[in-house]
């Protein structure tokens, strides 16, 4: 499981709503709302399809900029 989270600026406090709406009708988890800010999480089984989720978040309606924060990789910490 690849898990990757990080975040969203919005244009403007109006778009806020209708982004985190959109990003839980992808099956993006919204874990917090601040200001003009939306927190997300992406759980998905693989690096690709987490990037295939992640790069069209910054085509979303009123979406200004969009920051990947944090990815880890389950089993990364096993040695080999």
């Amino acid at each position: 499981m690849v898990v990757a989270s990080g975040f969203i600026e919005t244009n403007e406090l109006n778009d806020v709503e209708r982004v985190a709406d959109d990003l839980k009708a992808r099956s993006i988890e919204v874990n917090e709302i601040n200001n003009d800010k939306i927190v997300f999480l992406i759980e998905r089984d693989t690096m690709a399809q987490v990037k295939s989720e992640f790069e069209p978040l910054k085509d979303i309606a009123g979406v200004k900029n969009v920051h990947l924060a944090y990815y880890s990789i389950e089993g990364a910490d096993k040695e080999a």
